[in-house]
């Protein structure tokens, strides 16, 4: 058994199925859809036309694919809150953090790689400490994905491994 919300001419626009899969939009017409808030009509907003989903609002900016809309706000300690938040929620320990990667296709016949990363992680294991560390990495053709820039309370660090990289820093 399945049930099917169908518009005034038969189709069908909404199915949950027996299994509980719902899928919302079943012949990719230009239906948006949207999850209201208490507070916030477009809490989530999909936009059939533009293929985009948008969390907080329904305006694009900058033509992306999926996108936070929230204004900013600023903790007393100038934590920003109200944005896009990547969690760890591992048991508590050095290193462990958010991240986010940076993916593509690397072969013409459409094999995805990992190009980089952002990650936010706490430096130490001391439980009630909360200082934490920013590192960025990017990949070597044939390597692994290697640190590239860190920086935390006490250094910021270019060039970790002492790879044969070029450092140049210009102005106009």
């Amino acid at each position: 058994p399945r049930i099917d919300v169908m518009n005034g001419s038969g189709t069908v626009q909404h199915r949950i199925d027996a299994g509980g899969a719902t899928t919302f939009n079943e012949t990719g017409a230009d239906n948006d859809f949207r999850v209201e808030g208490s507070g916030n009509t477009n809490m989530i907003f999909v936009d059939a036309s533009a293929d985009r989903v948008m969390f907080g609002g329904a305006t694009n900016v900058e033509n992306s694919r999926v996108g936070v809309l929230s204004d900013k706000t600023t903790s007393g300690i100038g934590i920003i809150q109200n944005q896009l938040g990547v969690t760890d929620t591992s048991d508590m320990a050095a290193g462990v953090g958010g991240g986010v990667t940076f993916n593509g296709r690397y072969l013409s016949a459409g094999g995805f790689t990992n190009f980089g990363s952002i990650e936010a992680k706490k430096s130490n294991g001391t439980s009630g400490q909360y200082g934490g560390q920013v590192v960025i990495k990017a990949r070597r053709h044939g390597g692994d994905n290697e640190e590239r820039i860190s920086f935390d309370q006490t250094a910021t660090v270019v060039n970790q491994d002492g790879h044969d990289n070029d450092f140049r820093v210009e102005s106009d």
